[in-house]
């Protein structure tokens, strides 16, 4: 069997070489159009990148000087602070060096007040001592002031002791008389023989002597069989009640 074929005439050849032309230019300005739509997207998405690492940048920049600026003003603040507590603290110190100054004057004044009217009134009692115990029948011939002892085991002291032959009256003195010193001076009244053995075998009596008494101390004192001595401006005198009988304490 024989093949035939059919040459193309020039007119289809060119033809042909047209159409192949066209298609190539359609798709060459396809490939074009695409080209320029990818360049356009590829800008649009660089523009985007580059206004979103601005306005990240611009973020950045205002976080940082925000927390700089909070920085600052915490610092200020702390600052501020402790100022106020170098200031609070100079002030205590001031407070505290006038407090130490004030309480210095007044135990001074305190010490000496008590150490004149200590006097005053040991002196007023000792005395008027003998003629208001006498009144009570009780003749006292002497007088001993501030008997002491100091640096035993057994520390004592007794402001007036008055004696004669065979009676002794022990004094407590204070400016102000209060329970507590009573109870103490009781304590100390039951040991006085012991402490003071020249007076053994003698008759003893307790009093106190008080230029103001708190607490009634005055009536107690009188309840525990003490001589009780009120020391005015210029004198003393035995307030006990008229049946008052005192107790012995040898």
């Amino acid at each position: 069997m024989t093949t035939t074929s059919t040459v193309p005439t020039p007119d289809e050849i060119w033809k042909i070489l047209r159409e192949v032309s066209t298609s190539q230019k359609e798709t060459a300005a396809f490939q074009k159009e695409d080209s320029q739509k990818a360049s356009r997207e590829m800008e649009e998405i660089r523009a985007f990148q580059k206004e979103d690492s601005r306005k990240t940048s611009r973020a950045i920049k205002e976080f940082r000087a925000s927390q700089e600026e909070g920085s600052r003003k915490a610092s200020r603040e702390i600052e501020e602070i402790r100022a106020l507590h170098r200031e609070i603290a100079e002030e205590q110190k001031e407070i505290a060096a006038s407090q130490k100054k004030t309480d210095q004057q007044l135990k001074k004044t305190e010490a000496l007040f008590n150490s004149q009217w200590g006097r005053l009134m040991e002196s007023l009692v000792e005395g008027d001592l003998l003629a208001i115990l006498q009144q009570k029948g009780i003749n006292v011939l002497q007088t001993y002031k501030n008997v002491e002892q100091r640096g035993s085991e057994d520390d004592f002291e007794y402001d007036i002791i008055a004696a004669n032959g065979e009676e002794v009256v022990v004094v407590e003195v204070k400016t102000t008389l209060r329970v507590k010193d009573v109870k103490d001076f009781l304590i100390s009244l039951r040991k006085f023989t012991t402490r003071m053995p020249i007076f053994n075998q003698k008759t003893i009596y307790g009093a106190v002597a008080w230029l103001k008494a708190d607490e009634e101390s005055q009536v107690y004192a009188e309840k525990q069989g003490l001589f009780v001595i009120r020391a005015t401006g210029s004198s003393a005198s035995i307030v006990n009640q008229e049946n008052f009988k005192p107790q012995v304490f040898s």
